[in-house]
């Protein structure tokens, strides 16, 4: 027997706007780019599409190394006040830290301008 009210869902699979990226304490690059983990979309009431708000819980930086996959923060989708799902957002490359060398090196760039 098949159940009737399965008739009213939808899948949702849009993802909701680019991410920023995350600055990077000592990194050999000056940023890392979350992306967004876990599963591909939610299984939804069609009347609750048009309603979805989405809150990201990002931290404003994070220290070197990071490895690619690490988990950097999370999406929560909301459909008015009712909490529908987690989304991780983890970082989609790896930063390695600075070695003393390079960072010297950036310090006399900075310095000379070059």
């Amino acid at each position: 027997m098949v159940d009737t009210n399965f008739c009213d869902c939808t899948g949702h699979t849009d993802n909701p706007k680019p991410l920023p990226p995350v600055l990077v304490s000592l990194g050999e690059t000056d940023s890392v780019q979350p992306v967004y983990g876990g599963e591909e979309g939610l299984l939804l009431e069609k009347s609750k599409v048009g309603k979805l708000n989405y809150e990201f819980i990002l931290p404003d930086s994070c220290d070197a190394p990071v490895a690619a996959g690490e988990a950097l923060g999370e999406m929560v989708v909301y459909s008015g006040d009712s909490e529908l799902a987690r989304v991780p957002l983890i970082t989609g490359n790896e930063v390695k830290k600075l070695t003393i060398f390079k960072l010297y090196g950036k310090m006399l760039s900075r310095l000379y301008g070059g």
